[in-house]
């Protein structure tokens, strides 16, 4: 599975619950592999055809729960970014 953002989270959790080994690439990775085969079609169908010869070509080490203090440092972050994002809403709406 690709880490796309934070949109794969649930299911890499669901997944590891139900104790399946589950391993989760950066986008950066499939997408060199991707460009090397020099394909010029984007389709989902041809991404996921690549994508499982990837999987099955390489050697991807499963992942596992992070620590809590990770995950407490990144909510913090996620929550610290939203913060500011309100504060610029507020400072743009206060000048017009």
């Amino acid at each position: 599975m690709e880490d796309t953002c934070f949109y794969h989270e649930n299911l890499a959790y669901y997944l590891f619950k139900i104790k399946k080994v589950l391993h989760i690439v950066l986008v950066n990775k499939s997408k060199h592999y991707l460009a090397s085969f020099n394909i010029k079609t984007k389709t989902d169908e041809m991404d996921s055809k690549v994508l499982s010869k990837f999987g099955v070509e390489r050697k991807h080490t499963p992942w596992t729960l992070p620590k809590d203090v990770y995950l407490t440092s990144r909510n913090l972050t996620r929550y610290h970014l939203q913060l500011q994002d309100q504060k610029n809403n507020l400072l743009n709406i206060q000048h017009d």
